[in-house]
This record gives C-alpha cells, structure tokens and sequence, in this order.
C-alpha cells in the first residue's frame, strides 16, 4: 500500500485532511503487523477505506461511508465487522459501548436514545444489579432501540459483541423495550380537559338569569343590553374551556 493510494481513496470519499491520511496510514501499519489469517482475504482498498472511516470518526471528521463501503467491494455488514475487528486490533480489544455500537451499525442517531434506555433500565432495577459496563447491556439497549423506532440493523454484529447467550440479551432487550413503551404511553397521556356536561349546565343556568333580566331592562337604553352581555360571558367560558 502506498501513501499515494491512501490519499488517492481519501479525496474520492470526501476526506480532505492531511492529519486524518497519516493516521489511517499509521493504522495500516499497525493493524498489518497484528493481522491474522482471514484479514489476508481482503484486499488493500477495502483496508484502507477501514483506517481512514476510523482515523475519521477519531478526529470528528466526515467521510462518506456509503462510498467507502462500495469501494471496499464488501456487503454492508461484512464492512462494519471489518472496522470493528480493526478497532479491536488497534486497542487491543475495544470495550463495548452503545456508541461504537451504533457507529458500526450505521445509526449513530440512535445512540443517545439508547443510552437513556439504558439508564432508566439501570433506575427500575435494584440498586448494584445492573453493571451497565458489560456488553451485554449496551446490546441489549441498541437492539430495544431499534425495536422501538423500527429500524433494520445487522443482529449478527450484536451476537458477536454481546458475551453472553443470545437469548439472555433478547430478554434484557423485551424488558427495556417495554420499560420504553410504557415511557413513551406516559408522556403521551393528558390531563382530561374541563367537564363539558358541567360547562354546558353553567351556561345554561346563565342562559335563564339573562333571558328573566332582559325583560326588566330592555326599556332602559342606559344599561347594556343583557343579551350582549350573556354572550360576551358565554366567550369568555368557552375560550377558557378551551384553552
């Protein structure tokens, strides 16, 4: 691999800094000299399209990961599996977060909402029980998430992350997915409005002293007018019912 190639990719995915292509020539290097038997298989290209979606997410910058996962000639998951193995080789086996999980998935937008999940999962239990460090947590809340805002991710990349039996991370997940539900029906659910059959008996009793009063005064051209007068009130009723 020459530097020249790895500018050469850079600049057709949108990656314009200099910092950025000697990092990623650097994590080439370095992942070559720890790599192991199945990264033999893959080529250069799609090596190098790795170093530089890391050194990018390192440093805050963009890059156009659709065309980097076309360049790379590999399916979408198989190029997400890729950089994580490449993260593990380069911190000597990454922790496990909803963070990096979600880069990898291609929902960094999901991140916070699962790490909220998270959190009030960790609340509702008792206290100590939940050490929300171990992967199986963060696995489980990205995968609620998902559930909860409908969205297709590769489960294969959770199993690989996850350290523990599927099905103990699909039950975590069906609890916190609830929890989430139950959530999202509370916030939703409104305090009930004024009684309207109580509104309507008020105006109606207003309706009758007005009518009587009208009789009395409809001569006196000194006095407001009670019909004026009883639906200016009615107004006021109605628009603070309804406000």
């Amino acid at each position: 691999m020459s530097d020249q190639m790895l500018r050469t990719i850079a600049e057709k995915l949108n990656l314009h800094s200099t910092k950025a292509v000697q990092k990623a020539s650097e994590y080439y290097r370095l992942c070559s000299a720890k790599s192991t038997l199945g990264l033999s298989k893959i080529s250069d290209t799609a090596k190098i399209c790795v170093v530089l979606h890391i050194a990018s997410e390192e440093l805050s910058l963009s890059l156009d990961k659709s065309r980097a996962i076309k360049l790379s000639c590999l399916t979408k998951p198989s190029y997400l599996k890729l950089v994580h193995t490449y993260k593990s080789l380069l911190n000597g086996g990454s922790t496990v977060t909803i963070s990096s999980l979600c880069a990898d998935l291609g929902i960094p937008e999901l991140a916070q909402t699962a790490r909220e999940l998270l959190d009030k999962y960790t609340n509702s239990q008792i206290k100590g029980s939940v050490d929300a460090e171990q992967p199986m947590y963060a696995c489980a809340a990205v995968l609620a998430t998902t559930k909860l805002k409908r969205a297709t991710v590769d489960k294969n990349h959770l199993k690989e992350n996850c350290r523990v039996k599927w099905a103990t991370v699909q039950k975590l997940s069906g609890e916190m997915a609830e929890l989430g539900r139950s959530s999202r029906e509370g916030r939703k659910r409104k305090v009930g409005g004024p009684d309207s059959s109580a509104i309507a008996a008020a105006i109606e009793k207003k309706s009758t002293q007005f009518s009587n009063a009208s009789e009395e005064t409809r001569n006196d051209k000194t006095e407001q007018d009670p019909e004026d007068e009883y639906q200016s009130w009615k107004r006021r009723i109605l628009e603070q019912a309804n406000s």
